[in-house]
């Protein structure tokens, strides 16, 4: 029988959610500087773990705090890890 082990990901302290989150953000429409618009933003979030604004701002900063993320003010985010 054979035992499956867990992939490893790129950022160990992140959770599943979190990586799902970012994986459907990475899909998301981008400037030509890479940053994703805050509505983009929202409206993805929202759509994918029923989060309202509040909520999705406090996620937002968990990600930046993780360093997966850049929060770019007044314009969106910028994805700065790789994506899995």
């Amino acid at each position: 029988m054979q035992i499956l082990q867990p992939r490893a990901q790129k950022h160990e302290g992140l959770s599943v959610v979190h990586h799902k989150a970012l994986y459907y953000l990475s899909r998301c429409p981008k400037t030509s500087s890479g940053i994703i618009r805050f509505p983009e933003v929202f409206r993805t979030l929202s759509w994918l773990l029923h989060l309202n604004r509040t909520e999705a701002r406090e996620f937002l900063k968990e990600l930046q705090r993780a360093g997966v993320i850049e929060l770019v003010p007044f314009n969106g985010i910028r994805i700065t890890a790789e994506v899995v």
